[in-house]
């Protein structure tokens, strides 16, 4: 059963070792594990599943790894679906592609720390500033008179 209302349909794609290029077509999306979201049409909903195509994984050592064709089934309770690119074991350089998914890891990790860094002193301005406005005293005390078309108010 699908969801009408389902518009957006999102896929992590994973690699082991994490750490691959992921590509569709001849565009670098991201490092895996990563997440692209698809519109879902009217007709992938109809048919209860999204065809995604040309999707492949290269990994630092050049081993890469390749889906022609993923169907993705749409379901109403999730938009959330995951895709795992095995590296091939028949090819050296293992170890190498392990090392780098660890780097890419820890540059995202520190990534993190800086977003966080980020909201935590946006976070204390605001609050200085509504500390700082809660000791300025508000005019409360208004009267409005009306002449003609215009509106006076005057505030003590």
């Amino acid at each position: 059963m699908t969801c009408g209302c389902v518009t957006k349909l999102n896929v992590t794609y994973y690699s082991d070792p994490p750490g691959a290029s992921l590509y569709q077509g001849n565009q670098m999306m991201g490092y895996c594990p990563t997440t692209l979201i698809y519109d879902v049409s009217y007709d992938d909903r109809m048919n209860g599943y999204k065809l995604l195509q040309g999707t492949q994984v290269k990994w630092v050592s050049g081993a890469s790894a390749k889906i022609d064709q993923l169907k993705a089934t749409i379901e109403s309770f999730t938009t959330y679906r995951q895709f795992t690119f095995m590296r091939p074991s028949d090819i050296e350089g293992y170890e190498t592609d392990a090392k780098f998914g660890i780097e890419v890891q820890k540059v995202r990790l520190m990534g993190q720390q800086v977003q966080t860094q980020q909201d935590a002193n946006l976070w204390q301005k605001y609050s200085t500033m509504v500390t700082q406005n809660s000791t300025v005293n508000l005019k409360t005390n208004c009267t409005s008179n009306v002449i003609g078309e215009t509106v006076f108010t005057n505030c003590i």
